[in-house]
């Protein structure tokens, strides 16, 4: 009660609509950043090989572009992301760090798990072996629709950026 309802004797009646609970998911998401990815070649590969057999924004014409994003309100990336299945192994003799996991792409050495994820990823790796692991990359220019001080319409314009590749590892499980 407020303090001007106790001085006029009123008690104020609040209506509040009843709360609805969200069922919590059991599924995990989790990703991180992949350290010393540009010093192995595991990477660039993917994505020279992906670029092969791929125009740039899947063939799309400017007007298609537009379309795509006004419809997705998001962004248009140059090539389609990558998405590879990894593997972990141990690097016990790393001279920086005994503990070291790498990242394998397709057999190859692709960069290393960052130090401060080493035990959440550890966990992961041993608590959740049916986890779905991931490498996904963005890569090549993108485009997004920059709508100013007008907001959404025609006058909205195309931005192109040149995108740095920041490869990642996506984990999914089903939290016991």
């Amino acid at each position: 009660m407020s303090i001007l309802s106790k001085l006029l004797g009123k008690k104020k009646e609040v209506k509040t609509a009843p709360k609805t609970v969200k069922p919590k998911s059991n599924t995990v998401k989790y990703s991180i950043n992949i350290a010393w990815w540009e010093k192995y070649p595991g990477i660039d590969n993917l994505i020279q090989l992906n670029k092969v057999g791929n125009e740039p924004y899947d063939g799309m014409t400017a007007k298609e572009i537009r379309e795509e994003l006004e419809e997705y309100d998001g962004t248009v990336y140059e090539y389609p992301t990558i998405n590879e299945s990894v593997s972990f192994e141990d690097e016990p003799d790393n001279e920086y760090n005994p503990e070291a996991l790498k990242i394998l792409c397709d057999g190859e050495l692709c960069g290393y798990v960052p130090d401060k994820n080493l035990s959440r990823v550890r966990g992961i790796l041993k608590n959740h072996p049916d986890a779905r692991m991931e490498l996904v990359v963005k890569h090549g220019s993108s485009k997004f629709l920059d709508f100013g001080a007008d907001g959404y319409g025609e006058k909205a314009k195309i931005i192109t950026e040149k995108t740095k590749s920041f490869p990642k590892v996506e984990f999914e499980y089903i939290k016991k």
